[in-house]
């Protein structure tokens, strides 16, 4: 009897530039393909540094941005652009600590 075990490796995405100033075409692309292509998928974007940017609330980016995935941002950052009380209420803000964690849950991660 053969027995197969399929894994699946959760990604974890992080943008770290301003979504002004990257290929957020691209990202837009992965965030929003986790609602259509396959509703498995449990991947994990975090914003950090200027990729905050993207969690302004009524911003051009986050209409653009279905519910589809596990969106965090690291509170530091928001705190640090003076971002905290524009921000979206459905974005789970991390510190260093969550971030690691993170890191550790998904094992494969790209960065813009």
């Amino acid at each position: 009897m053969l027995c197969y075990i399929i894994l699946y490796f959760f990604m974890l995405y992080i943008l770290n530039r301003s979504p002004y100033l990257s290929d957020f075409k691209s990202v837009l692309r992965i965030i929003n393909c986790n609602e259509d292509c396959n509703d498995d998928f449990n991947d994990d974007l975090l914003l950090i540094s200027d990729g905050v940017i993207l969690g302004l609330n009524n911003s051009f980016f986050s209409k653009k941005i279905k519910n589809s995935m596990n969106i965090y941002a690291l509170k530091n950052d928001i705190e640090a652009r003076g971002l905290f009380s524009y921000y979206l209420s459905n974005i789970k803000l991390i510190d260093y600590i969550d971030f690691i964690k993170l890191t550790e849950k998904n094992l494969q991660q790209v960065t813009w």
